[in-house]
């Protein structure tokens, strides 16, 4: 007999729980078509749909950023680079100018064919060597480059105040200094 009462208890219980679930399934059905919807299945259904579209707009957006944020990275590096050009630029000729060269654009050109110039510890280097030091022996090298020192182009310079010798004087005393002082 208590079997069979246990039996019966049992079968009571999954009854009970089969018409709770049955009233919960009615109920959440009830409150998601009040929210629009067919059933609980189907707002669970759509809910995850939603998810899934939003993951992918995530996603997409995270792409997005992604390739701004690698653009953006690029054109600061290429300012950068820019930027140190001029520096550079700006370092190098002002040691040129310094050093009395003829055409400091010309120069800076043919530096900057023939050598590396980088910046390193905050320190202009052109071939790995202090750009002053390094110049130096550049314009050594190319002294066709630096401003003629000197005054003129072969013809001495007078400072004497004397009227200058007629074409005739200057025959004159010529043919005194070859003959030897002899008028």
């Amino acid at each position: 007999m208590e079997e069979r009462q246990v039996e019966q208890e049992q079968v009571q219980e999954q009854r009970q729980e089969q018409d709770f679930r049955k009233l919960l399934q009615e109920e959440l059905d009830k409150r998601a078509r009040d929210l629009g919807y067919e059933s609980w299945e189907d707002m669970q259904a759509k809910h995850l749909e939603q998810q899934g579209r939003l993951y992918e707009l995530i996603e997409k957006t995270k792409k997005e950023a992604e390739e701004k944020t690698k653009a953006l990275l690029e054109e600061l590096e290429k300012e950068r680079r820019e930027k140190l050009d001029i520096l550079l630029q700006h370092e190098v000729k002002s040691i040129l100018s310094q050093k009395d060269v003829v055409d400091v654009e010309k120069a800076f050109k043919l530096l900057k064919a023939e050598a590396q110039i980088e910046i390193k510890d905050g320190k202009v280097l052109i071939n790995g060597e202090s750009a002053g030091k390094y110049i130096e022996k550049f314009l050594q090298e190319n002294s066709f480059l630096l401003k003629a020192k000197g005054s003129g182009s072969g013809a001495g310079h007078s400072t004497s105040t004397e009227k200058p010798l007629s074409p005739a004087e200057r025959i004159r005393q010529g043919i005194e200094k070859l003959l030897g002082g002899v008028k």
